[in-house]
């Protein structure tokens, strides 16, 4: 044997192994350019060129994330992406950013000069960036903010500030590497506080004064006015920020009919004119992110508490009454059989008799789709990916929003909300489109459907703490706030793996997750679907079943959405089935056909377009048929060797169709006599030969 053998090539990680990488310590990341791009602005329709670095997602690094479904999506959109990360305490670290010619000011000069005055750095983990300038990596300090120009050449990254992660490298080749693997060291006293930012003036370069409205109401006026004052005031450093989120929280009251839209577009502008923000940035960016603000605000309208009364009514002492009714109830106690236990009159908890149910009428089970989908419990849709149960899950929240019947289905009426965190917005417009010509309707008449498109974004609704607690997250803070708003009958949650940062695998996990999501469907009493991915057990079984048991026993319904599993099949044809459902028999299916972008029932002439598809299969039945008997080949309907469709799916004049359809059209051919079964040969050994029923000529039919 030789001993010599060459070694393995080294193989270069991706920049999605890079991510992934980061992600396994616990670094969120997003992508960055890696070379300079032209993007349109979808706002002002302008042409600009953003740099080398910049973030490629809308949110930049707020969108960075540690969930790693949603990672692999981002570089596989972004395949040639840098890896950013945001520095400050989603990292435990900020970053001093020292730059080196040419380009920029040489900052070592800076630094050898601030090491001279106060002491040298203490090791730390450091990189070499890609122009060949340094990052010093020191532990978070929660005073460190981002800032530019420290130093001449010296730049920080602190929180709200990012860094491109070692690893990536840019089109033309320069990398970002680590020089070291050292531990992230403290930062020296004199360094945090040559870092650390003075508090910043309020800066008003004109005086604002707010101009009350007589058509808005008391509560109204004053959260406005104080709101206004607030950004008039606020500090240099994140004004264009705080416009944007001001305008969201006056476009609340916009959206509740509560201020007008010009009333609150000028009083912002007012306002940000006398922060000085309006003469930095200009009237036009100034205006459009009022115009985002408010249109955000609207879709989430604000709920206002009741007016308070004044009660002129004088105080009354009631403890005469008091007393006297206690020693009532003593005398009822004592008069009481001695096995009757007194009532307990210190819980909490909501105790019921039953027996004061006796005379009333028994409340109807509810439901969103009778026998299949409970009204205020959570339903599982579980369904192996490109089966298409987002489309069908989108088909159902459609149809309620336009009040009509689906896949042979009633949902029941009313708002919809879809959180969808696999599919862009694009994507929800293709797919929503062909449902509502699917059903003779227009998008515009989906008023009362609202979507959460979160493809790019984390969309982690609940993560467990250090204990193994799930914790709800800011984004299912936002989204309660927006359904609470919105009052939807119907809500749909796609998909467990991009919306659950615990482990599927922890029964308490997932039993909390449901209880999560339960509590929000008493409250605002409407149906939650959540979307899932089975495992492959749950595949192979066919239950649809994923991780733990804990999911299928804290949900009340759990459906199941499947092709046929024989390789032949018809792969337009879907299985909706019903694997557990609480208040219903188990068991139903449903035989749906992807046709035209949607789902219809499997049943013939259940569509004009399905009628097409039989009377195509038929006419190819009919036309093999005759190619079989002009040829002497014998076909029959009994599987086998000779068996009809089989042989005549393999055929290369089948067009495409399956052995299922063209099984499905031989027995359609058959109960309507234009094909029939003849037996031929001794009658101690007949064969069975298939004809079409109009070219017997005498054959004697015996079957």
């Amino acid at each position: 044997m030789p001993t010599n053998a060459a070694p393995r090539p080294e193989v270069t990680p991706t920049p999605l192994d890079i991510a992934l990488q980061y992600n396994s310590q616990n670094w969120p990341v997003f992508p960055c350019r890696h070379m300079p791009e032209d993007v349109a602005d979808p706002h002002t329709g302008e042409i600009e060129t953003r740099g080398a670095k910049t973030p490629l997602i809308p949110n930049g690094l707020n969108g960075a994330t540690l969930n790693t479904p949603l990672v692999g999506r981002l570089w596989t959109r972004f395949p040639h992406a840098m890896v950013g990360i945001p520095t400050g305490e989603k990292i435990g670290a900020w970053v001093l950013d020292i730059d080196v010619p040419p380009g920029h000011t040489d900052g070592r000069i800076w630094l050898a000069e601030m090491e001279a005055k106060h002491g040298l750095l203490p090791p730390t983990r450091t990189a070499t960036t890609a122009s060949g300038g340094r990052h010093y990596y020191w532990k978070y300090v929660s005073e460190v903010k981002n800032r530019a120009s420290i130093g001449p050449g010296a730049d920080l990254r602190g929180e709200g500030g990012y860094v491109i992660a070692p690893g990536s490298v840019m089109a033309d080749g320069r990398g970002y590497t680590w020089d070291n693997d050292f531990e992230i060291a403290e930062a020296p006293a004199w360094l945090v506080e040559l870092v650390t930012p003075r508090p910043a003036a309020p800066v008003a370069v004109q005086a604002y004064e707010h101009r009350p409205s007589q058509a808005n109401d008391r509560y109204v006026e004053a959260s406005v006015e104080d709101e206004l004052r607030i950004l008039a005031s606020h500090p240099v450093g994140g004004r264009g920020a705080k416009v944007n989120a001001t305008a969201y929280r006056l476009g609340r009251f916009v959206g509740a009919g509560l201020l007008s839209r010009p009333d609150a577009e000028a009083g912002l502008f007012a306002a940000a004119q006398a922060n000085g923000v309006v003469q930095k940035d200009g009237e036009r960016e100034i205006w459009a992110k009022i115009r985002r603000g408010v249109d955000a605000g609207i879709l989430n309208p604000k709920q206002i508490p009741e007016p308070e009364y004044v009660d002129d009514t004088p105080p009354r002492d009631h403890s005469l009454m008091v007393q006297r009714a206690r020693e009532k109830d003593g005398a009822k106690l004592q008069a009481a059989n001695d096995n009757e236990p007194p009532p307990s009159t210190n819980t909490d908890l909501p105790v019921v008799n039953p027996a004061d149910w006796q005379g009333k009428e028994v409340p109807p089970r509810e439901w969103f789709i009778a026998d299949w989908i409970p009204h205020r419990q959570v339903t599982i849709l579980s369904g192996d990916g490109g089966v298409g149960k987002s489309l069908l899950a989108l088909q159902f929240g459609a149809a309620s929003a336009l009040s009509v019947d689906t896949a042979g289905l009633s949902p029941r009426p009313g708002r919809v909300l879809y959180l969808g965190a696999e599919d862009e917005e694009d994507e929800f417009h293709r797919r929503l489109a062909d449902i509502v010509r699917g059903h003779g309707r227009q998008l515009s008449d989906l008023s009362d459907f609202r979507l959460v498109p979160m493809a790019d974004l984390d969309a982690l609704l609940a993560v467990p703490d250090s204990k193994g607690v799930l914790q709800p997250t800011k984004v299912w803070t936002k989204f309660c706030d927006l359904a609470r708003g919105f009052q939807p009958g119907f809500i749909v949650l796609d998909t467990v793996a991009d919306l659950f940062g615990g482990d599927e695998i922890k029964r308490g996990q997932a039993r909390q997750f449901i209880g999560m999501l339960r509590k929000l469907a008493i409250e605002l009493d409407c149906s939650i679907m959540l979307l899932a991915h089975p495992s492959q057990e749950g595949i192979r079984s066919g239950t649809g079943s994923s991780g733990s048991t804990g999911w299928k026993n804290s949900s009340r319904s759990m459906l199941y959405f499947s092709r046929s599993d024989d390789k032949e099949a018809d792969t337009d044809l879907r299985f909706l089935t019903n694997k557990k459902i609480n208040y219903a028999g188990v068991g139903s299916e449903i035989r749906l056909r992807w046709e035209s972008g949607c789902f219809v029932p499997e049943a013939a002439g259940s569509s004009p377009a399905i009628g097409l598809i039989n009377r195509k299969a038929e006419k190819i039945f009919i036309d093999l048929l005759r190619t079989f008997s002009r040829t002497g080949q014998t076909v029959g309907a009994s599987p086998g060797t000779n068996y009809a469709p089989a042989k005549m799916a393999k055929h290369p004049n089948s067009n495409g169709i399956s052995k299922k359809s063209l099984e499905s059209a031989m027995q359609r051919l058959l109960d309507d006599g234009t094909i029939k079964l003849v037996w031929e040969g001794p009658k101690s050994k007949p064969r069975q030969r298939m004809m079409v029923s109009a070219d017997d000529y005498g054959t004697k039919d015996e079957g």
